[in-house]
């Protein structure tokens, strides 16, 4: 999940059609959850000319209290409000860190009050 989505690359032709009906299903699925957050991307762009904080931010840029922040690298906050944990592994498991506070899996809407601490899932994202 990211404020910018593309399908080329610069010496191919990368479509999802070329490969298989699931892959079109794929891109259907994430492009249709990109529709229903553009207000929201929109709102941490504007956020991003006016501040200077880019919208795609290194934790430790929302946690400044949270020194466990200080070397995540496999997982960011999209805008203020959205933690972005990608899936690095064929097991369709993240690992990631929760700072404190209360969580709400974007995709299930199940709502979690986090003590600080890492946590395994195949969360996508969560708001908080």
């Amino acid at each position: 999940m990211s404020s910018h989505s593309r399908l080329h690359g610069s010496q191919s032709y990368r479509v999802p059609w070329l490969f298989d009906e699931e892959a079109v299903d794929v891109l259907r699925h994430f492009t249709q959850l990109k529709d229903t957050l553009m207000p929201y991307i929109y709102g941490a762009s504007v956020e991003a000319t006016k501040t200077g904080v880019p919208v795609m931010r290194a934790m430790v840029l929302e946690f400044t209290g949270d020194p466990a922040c200080e070397t995540l690298d496999r997982q960011y906050m999209l805008g203020d409000s959205l933690l972005v944990a990608p899936i690095f592994n064929s097991e369709g498991i993240a690992k990631y860190y929760l700072p404190e506070g209360r969580w709400t899996n974007y995709l299930s809407g199940e709502v979690r009050r986090a003590d600080v601490g890492w946590r395994s899932g195949t969360i996508i994202s969560a708001c908080r």
